[in-house]
């Protein structure tokens, strides 16, 4: 089977008010073209985490390791290039509704002030 995605020995951490939180600690796993994958987990341990870090979502976290996507480095990707695989070749649904737009069009998104 061909490889789709690939993470290799991920770690996220991010400092919070008091200290620093080790989101994810030494993750490794592979998707196949045509396989489907659920992360599963308790609140808090990282689920959210590692596929913002697939999407490079996050902006403030401190992450170390290797995500391939298409055989290519997540990590080494040009801006640009990421954002045109973002929703066309690589997308998330986030569990909260209101972030479950596309992360491009939300970021440059200013709010109305309306309520509709």
């Amino acid at each position: 089977m061909e490889t789709l995605l690939e993470i290799k020995n991920l770690f996220i951490r991010f400092k919070s008010q008091k200290n620093i939180v080790y989101a994810v600690n030494d993750l490794s796993f592979s998707v196949y073209k045509k396989e489907i994958l659920g992360i599963i987990g308790e609140s808090g341990c990282g689920k959210t985490a590692t596929c913002r870090s697939i999407l490079r979502l996050n902006k403030s976290y401190e992450e170390k390791g290797s995500i391939q996507f298409e055989g290519r480095e997540i990590f080494n990707l040009a801006p640009k290039t990421l954002n045109q695989n973002r929703g066309n070749k690589i997308a998330m649904i986030f569990q909260n509704p209101s972030s479950s737009l596309n992360p491009i069009i939300a970021s440059v998104a200013k709010p109305s002030g309306k309520i509709f």
